[in-house]
């Protein structure tokens, strides 16, 4: 009878070995399907804008009778090595350290919504090194929704770069300027312009 005892194998040792493996491919399984599709979301290099995009202001000036509101005309000269698509122009008041108003804002695009940047359909770097953008005029930048004197503006240039088929609009944030208004009286002008 002892012998019978010692002869029976435990049944209950082979069902948790075999409980671990069936959890282990399980596991294996479930990484081999999923890997895939994260590595896919995972973003590949980051774009940059090449270490040559450059621009800087060749002018500015402001008007600010009742006549013609608070224009703000400026010239942009890409003087980088690199075409660029276009530019963002935010302004600050005094006391203010960084330019959060944008001021294409009472300019509207094509859906009737105030522009972000300009041009509103950029769609290449068509602005060539050495060109130069204005904002003069009938064009001229206004200002009145800062509700405060223009002190600063802050330039920042972009580029569209073309990865894995499709075209990224990218910001060159090493290419940043920001330009002091000074000797220009860019006083802010609450007075509704003349019709």
């Amino acid at each position: 009878m002892l012998k019978g005892i010692l002869n029976k194998k435990d049944k209950r040792g082979d069902s948790i070995l075999i409980g671990y493996i069936l959890l282990i491919v399980l596991a294996v399984t479930i990484v081999a399907t999923i890997y895939p599709t994260l590595k896919k979301l995972i973003p590949k290099d980051e774009i940059k804008c090449p270490e040559g995009v450059s621009v800087t202001v060749e002018s500015y000036s402001c008007e600010s009778p009742p006549e013609s509101g608070n224009d703000f005309s400026i010239t942009i000269k890409n003087s980088g090595r690199f075409s660029i698509a276009g530019v963002y122009i935010r302004g600050a008041g005094a006391e203010e350290e960084i330019a959060t108003y944008n001021l294409f804002e009472s300019k509207t695009g094509l859906g009737g919504q105030p522009l972000e940047y300009w041009p509103e359909n950029a769609i290449d770097n068509s602005v060539a090194s050495e060109a130069s953008i204005s904002f003069t005029d009938s064009n001229s930048l206004d200002y009145t929704g800062l509700a405060k004197d223009l002190k600063m503006v802050e330039i920042l240039p972009f580029r569209i770069e073309n990865q894995d088929g499709k075209n990224r609009f990218i910001l060159c944030t090493d290419a940043r300027i920001k330009q002091d208004i000074v000797d220009a009286d860019c006083i802010y002008n609450n007075a509704p312009p003349a019709p």
